[in-house]
């Protein structure tokens, strides 16, 4: 103070300096926070932009994935990883679909019953499942290992619902008859004599500390029952009905609803009524469940909408959640923020709380969603559809993160392990299967999008441009991946999906051997079993043709067709695999295997009648009659050989062939025999492969003749052609004679025109061998070719003189547009130039070749030059 009255100007001098530099310094260190906000929103901007283009991309993917298109779909979700390597549902997306085509990955094998599985759930050490059949059998199986534990049988009435105690040591179970079973685990007996109620049961379930489980039947009485003793602590009543019963998440209350429309709480020690409110509905209330926080109720109802009501508000007005059909579920999220429905409308929806917003877009199935429910940590939804098909999606965007599990029927449960790391399924099939999830908290490291393009083959550009990936890339990928030491989830589900051909287990996390698991389930005999068994091991013929009969006899023609032909390739000479295709080609359509193919399973097994009946049949669509009725004769002079075979039916054979004769005679008749062997025409070659299209009915004149009363201008032999099965051109011909049309002044017995010409057959084109016989003047079309496909679908194919064809002795060199392609020293016999024919291709490119071809008709113009047609083949 005395210095300051000393030196006063000194002392303001100071305060002033002073207080400038700490102006400044609150100055800069304001701008330095407006600054890093600035940054820190800029960032958050990026991070939210990356996100969204994510999942964008995700949704492209999984489009891609759903039509069969792997490579793409696996390079635009690497790509998206790449934008938002820490955002977990891109990560698992792309983690699922790393195994290809090939499926979701079982954990163990499925659990086979001989019924429809009606009900399902976990242990809650997810080591046992319990299971419950529509023939009242009740089964426990190991989960890692799919082992049959214990089965208890419930005389035949279905068993509706089962499940765990908390503490995992008791099951209880109802049946339509009334009964309750309660069941101890480790002995798999009945813990006491079966409680019955006078109507079917309708729900079980256990207080979330396990000391108590209520009962409700349909007839409208709901009981708890002391879990230990078994001794009832109360019994309610609710009129008219019982539709379902539950327990709140606190054990404390017991919720009931009815057909009526009515909901109904009570005291879960007492017993005593505590609805406060009128939760009335206009039709049957399916469902019900209690937020967390015990204030909010949300129920499903059969008119189309889930409610939302507010315990604590005097209102009786409800939030609703509309769908198009019946609501058969709604449960809430952990954390009580949303609820998600399961409607017949084929929707599922996930519903903020307490607005009722949509919180995303509906997940959508193809047919009645029968559950939805959160996984235990809440970022995951499951669905069960009558589609067959159960679902994994995020939570929080309803993006579709695993692969799409399919069942053979309906699936009428599916929930996750309380881990989160798996899930089961249950289905109408009579399966039930836990498969394994790629559930994870690690973000993706470097690697993963170059594996995913790596094993795709593919890198996206962007847009619609997808370059091929450097043949190293994928090599140097896995040798990155072998030498990161972790075991996360991340890295021991990309290292075994690297190597899945060769990998020795089913799953990345268990020990199941591929060689015992496909061995079970081929011996299984159950459509989705053998998926499963050709979905391990896709070389595994046996495996195979087995699925091609389940499929065959579930009606399922195309998997039936592509399993069946897969079969064939793999072993062609084994007898099971054409069998397989015996069963079929029954009641299919579509491209047959050739007969030659099956010759080797013939030579191996030549006593089998099965099999000459299967080549009958082959050679029959393929328009080779007379010797399909030589097939026939075989087979029935086998069945009589060997009279304890009881597959094949001799009369049925007999009956196959008498239909076969009068298309013998109309395509083979002996008149056509007697003409080709009055022309000199031979039979055509066994071997000859379907493709090469049948002329026999067809044939006019041989070789040797050639064009019948033809006036050419030189003097020439078509004697000199190839003979038989040959090759021209590079294109394979059936070459035995000429089918000639007439032109206006040939001989009057040729036909003008010869129409269906059989095909009967898939392909990319139709190479026609033709020619014509007489100078016309340039441009002249000579003949038609009119193609009809199986669609009903006409083209027609002109031939024009000096453009597609020419005289075919014609020695002129100026006609260039109709080149020929039969020229000098064809089989050594056309020395002599004067001596060569000259023949014409033509080629029609199918423009739908998935669309057969039916027949072909040869037209004559009668324009003055006579065409015919020396061989047609299908490529």
């Amino acid at each position: 103070a005395k210095w300051v009255k000393r030196q006063p100007l000194l002392a303001g001098l100071t305060v002033t300096v002073t207080g400038a530099v700490m102006i400044g310094l609150f100055g800069n260190y304001f701008q330095y926070r407006r600054g890093e906000k600035l940054v820190e929103d800029g960032f958050q901007a990026r991070q939210e932009a990356n996100l969204s283009q994510a999942q964008l991309q995700v949704a492209r993917a999984n489009e891609m994935l759903a039509t069969g298109n792997t490579t793409e779909g696996l390079a635009v979700l690497a790509a998206a990883v790449r934008r938002a390597p820490t955002h977990q549902p891109v990560v698992e997306r792309l983690l699922s679909a790393l195994p290809g085509p090939r499926g979701p990955v079982p954990a163990t094998h499925p659990f086979v019953h001989s019924s429809a599985v009606l009900g399902a759930d976990f242990s809650p050490t997810r080591d046992l499942v319990v299971t419950a059949c529509a023939d009242g059998m009740i089964s426990l199986w190991h989960s890692r290992s799919g082992r049959l534990l214990h089965t208890l049988s419930r005389q035949q009435s279905p068993v509706t619902s089962v499940c765990f105690s908390p503490d995992g040591t008791r099951v209880v179970a109802g049946a339509k008859d009334g009964t309750v079973l309660a069941i101890n685990v480790a002995r798999f007996l009945l813990e006491r004599e079966a409680f019955v109620h006078s109507g079917p049961i309708q729900a079980v379930a256990f207080t979330p500390d396990g000391r108590a489980f209520v009962t409700a039947s349909k007839e409208g009485r709901a009981t708890v029952r002391n879990s230990e003793t078994g001794r009832i602590q109360f019994s309610i009543h609710h009129d008219p009905g019982i539709q379902f019963a539950a327990f709140g998440p606190n054990g404390d209350t017991l919720i009931t609803t009815g057909p009526d429309g009515s909901v109904r709480l009570w005291e879960t020690r007492s017993g005593r009524e505590i609805t406060t409110s009128d939760f009335r509905h206009p039709d049957e209330v399916t469902f019900a469940d209690l937020s967390p926080d015990g204030r909010w109720l949300v129920t499903a109802c059969r008119d189309g909408s889930a409610r939302l009501w507010d315990r604590q508000a005097r209102s009786t007005k409800s939030v609703q959640l509309h769908h198009h059909r019946g609501v058969r579920s709604a449960r809430f999220s952990p954390d009580g923020r949303l609820v998600v429905t399961a409607s017949d409308d084929g929707l599922a929806g996930l519903w903020e709380v307490p607005t009722g917003r949509p919180h995303c877009e509906m997940l959508r199935h193809e047919g009645p969603v029968h559950s939805a429910e959160f996984s235990r940590d809440g970022r995951h939804v499951i669905t069960a559809s009558a589609d067959g098909t159960a679902r994994v999606w995020w939570a929080a965007t309803g993006q579709l993160v695993n692969e799409v599990i399919r069942h053979a029927g309906p699936a009428t449960r599916a929930t996750f392990s309380p881990d989160g790391k798996q899930v089961l399924t249950a289905s109408l099939d009579g399966v039930a299967c836990v498969w394994e999830t790629t559930m994870t908290d690690v973000p993706a490291p470097p690697w993963l999008a170059d594996l995913a393009e790596g094993l795709g083959g593919k890198h996206w550009n962007g847009g619609d441009r997808f370059d091929p990936v450097p043949p190293g890339r994928l090599a140097i990928t896995k040798d990155t991946l072998n030498r990161v030491d972790s075991g996360d989830r991340v890295t021991t589900w990309a290292r075994w999906a690297a190597d899945r051909a060769h990998a020795p287990t089913v799953s990345p996390f268990g020990d199941l051997l591929v060689t015992a698991f496909v061995e079970r389930c081929v011996a299984e005999t159950n459509l989705m079993s053998l998926r499963l068994a050709t979905q391990a091991a896709p070389q595994n013929a046996l495996a195979l043709a087995r699925l091609a009969i389940q499929c065959a006899q579930a009606s399922l023609w195309p998997e039936a067709r592509e399993a069946g032909r897969q079969a064939i390739e793999v072993a062609p000479e084994a007898r099971e695999t054409w069998l397989a295709w015996a069963e079929v080609s029954r009641n299919s359509d579509g491209l047959d295997p050739k007969p030659h193919e099956m010759l080797g399973a013939l030579e191996q097994f030549p006593e089998d009648p099965r099999l000459w009946n299967l080549r009958a049949h082959l050679l029959e669509r393929a328009n080779r009659f007379d010797e399909a009725v030589a097939a026939y004769d075989r087979v029935m002079s086998l069945l009589r050989a060997h009279p304890e075979e009881t597959e094949l039916n001799e009369s049925a054979v007999v009956a196959a062939r008498s239909q076969l004769l009068p298309r013998v005679d109309q395509w083979m008749s002996e008149a056509v025999r007697e003409r080709r062997a009055r022309l000199g025409i031979p039979e055509r070659d066994v071997e000859a492969p379907a493709n090469l299209i049948d002329l026999s009915a067809h044939y006019t004149a041989s070789l040797a003749e050639g064009p019948i009363g033809a006036h050419s201008e030189g003097t020439k032999s078509v004697a000199c052609l190839p003979f038989g099965l040959t090759w021209i051109e590079g294109i394979h011909f059936d070459i035995r004679g000429l089918v000639q049309l007439r032109g206006n002044s040939l001989v009057k017995r040729l036909p003008l025109d010869e129409a269906g010409i059989r095909v009967r057959q898939s392909c990319r084109r139709l190479r026609f061998l033709h020619g014509t016989a007489g100078v016309v003047p340039v441009g002249t079309t000579v003949s038609r070719l009119k193609i009809q496909r199986l669609s009903g679908e006409i083209f027609e194919i002109p031939l024009r003189y000096g453009m597609d064809v020419a005289d075919w002795g014609s020695e002129s060199t100026e006609l260039a547009e109709a080149k020929a392609v039969i020229g000098p020293e064809v089989n050594g016999a056309a020395t002599d130039y004067r001596n060569r024919p000259r023949l014409h291709l033509t080629t029609w490119l199918n423009p739908n070749p998935d669309d057969p071809v039916e027949t072909l008709d040869f037209q004559s113009s009668a324009s003055g030059s006579a065409p015919f047609l020396v061989a047609v083949t299908a490529e």
